[in-house]
């Protein structure tokens, strides 16, 4: 019976070496299955034929697929352990059945033990010339994507140049035509000013502009409205000064859109005191909405009748208290009540309440002098400008002179691009930084609130039932 060497079990055997008669030390591994792997041969005198150079048996990372396999544990033991030596196989044996072993081996396993060396040895030298190959061939090949690389870059670097040069004489372009453009604006702005300043002197009357106009757009004026009639005179200044600061009339026209929910069908009549240009009153016709006007300028009022409206040349305050009482649905005043002086505004409101009905709605809208820039921008601009409102004072007045106040709407901000900007904060800055950052971005919007508020405010109200 013959016993099979357990799976994975070396053996260490001292043998003799036929061609030297020194000793060697043959260790084989036992595999599953009960093939036999030679892992070392240890011999002082001599090295197995065939045997290659030691080499590394770990690649180092980051190396290429080729390079790596150069380098690799597998090739490198394929090299150390393929020359399996022919004299293990022959060395002869002692005694009759060793004799006997010996000439079979001699006569049958010689040849094959020779050819199978050779195939080894041919296989190991294929393997590495494949793996030499491999990493010559992945030289070359990070040649040519270097190589690719750095002349795609070259391609995209001289099509920028290009480009960035046609940008430049772009913007040369646009910069010559810019400045053509402000050439141009600024002769026609000096055209429009020459000509408004003809518009002046052709104005009959010696009233100054604010002794005329104090209450323009507004129906608030103190002067007699029948000898500026009798008189028969236009002045066209508080118009100048309406198309020079106020904004263009689409402008305006979109902006006043915001009324069209509380001016609806159901509040007609409508009146708007201080009509201006007209431009909410074209909103109300648009819509069917019945509506009509009132203007102490009369420049102002042949520019709406031009359009087709119903604007009349009355006093605000002497229209309110000589018309029917609760015969108006709503009344609104856009930018006139800071016209009025304190003592205009209430007999202004006393016969405003007068004359709408029940659950009837006054809509005042005014500059915010909450916030500094359009104080300061917008409210000393006009020169008939009579006293700033506080929206809480306004509410106040309103109050007590009998009007349930509903809402006070902020109107008109500021763009974003306008105010201060907030700061922002990273991951890698220190908890210190982000909460200075933090503090700062809260002053900013304070300083925000202060300064850039909204530019304008309405204080919508209705009479009580």
């Amino acid at each position: 019976m013959r016993l099979r060497p357990a799976a994975g079990v070396q053996y260490r055997k001292k043998q003799g070496c036929r061609a030297r008669g020194a000793s060697a030390v043959v260790v084989v591994k036992m595999e599953p299955g009960g093939a036999g792997r030679c892992v070392a041969a240890e011999n002082p005198a001599r090295q197995w034929q065939g045997m290659a150079t030691n080499i590394e048996t770990r690649p180092d990372e980051g190396q290429s697929g080729a390079t790596s396999l150069v380098h690799s544990a597998e090739l490198a033991e394929l090299n150390s352990a393929h020359a399996f030596p022919s004299e293990v196989l022959l060395r002869p044996t002692t005694g009759f059945w060793g004799r006997l072993l010996s000439f079979f081996r001699q006569r049958v396993l010689a040849d094959y033990a020779e050819r199978q060396t050779r195939y080894q040895a041919a296989l190991v030298r294929l393997l590495n010339r494949f793996a030499e190959g491999e990493a010559q061939r992945q030289v070359r090949m990070d040649d040519v994507v270097t190589g690719s690389a750095t002349a795609v870059e070259q391609r995209l670097e001289r099509r920028i140049d290009r480009v960035a040069i046609e940008l430049q004489r772009k913007i040369s372009e646009l910069e010559g035509l810019a400045r053509g453009n402000r050439t141009q604006l600024e002769t026609l702005e000096s055209v429009a000013r020459g000509l408004e300043r003809i518009i002046a002197r052709l104005s009959v009357g010696q009233q100054s502009a604010v002794s005329n106009h104090g209450g323009a757009s507004s129906g608030g004026s103190g002067e007699p409205l029948g000898e500026r009639e009798a008189a028969g005179t236009v002045d066209y200044r508080y118009l100048l000064l309406e198309n020079r600061f106020r904004g263009s009339e689409p402008a305006i026209a979109a902006r006043l859109t915001e009324y069209l929910d509380v001016l609806s069908a159901e509040a007609a009549p409508i009146l708007e005191v201080g009509a201006g240009r007209g431009e909410l009153l074209e909103l109300l016709r648009e819509r069917g909405i019945r509506s009509y006007g009132l203007e102490i300028d009369r420049a102002m009022v042949e520019t709406c009748r031009a359009k087709g409206l119903d604007v009349r040349l009355e006093d605000a305050i002497e229209h309110l208290s000589n018309v029917s009482e609760a015969s108006l649905g709503a009344i609104i005043a856009v930018q006139v009540v800071e016209h009025f002086t304190p003592r205009q505004l209430e007999a202004f409101l006393q016969a405003a309440l007068r004359a709408l009905r029940a659950d009837g709605r006054i809509v005042l809208e005014t500059i915010n002098t909450e916030s500094m820039v359009a104080l300061t921008r917008n409210y000393f601009r006009d020169p008939t400008h009579q006293q700033p409102l506080h929206p809480e004072t306004m509410r106040f007045i309103l109050e007590m002179n009998g009007f349930d106040v509903q809402e006070v709407r902020k109107l008109s901000a500021f763009a974003s691009g306008a105010c201060l900007q907030r700061l922002a904060t990273e991951e890698y800055m220190p908890p210190r930084w982000q909460a200075t950052i933090d503090l700062l971005n809260h002053n900013f919007a304070t300083l925000n609130d202060l300064l850039f508020g909204s530019q304008d405010y309405c204080v919508i109200a209705k009479k009580p039932q």
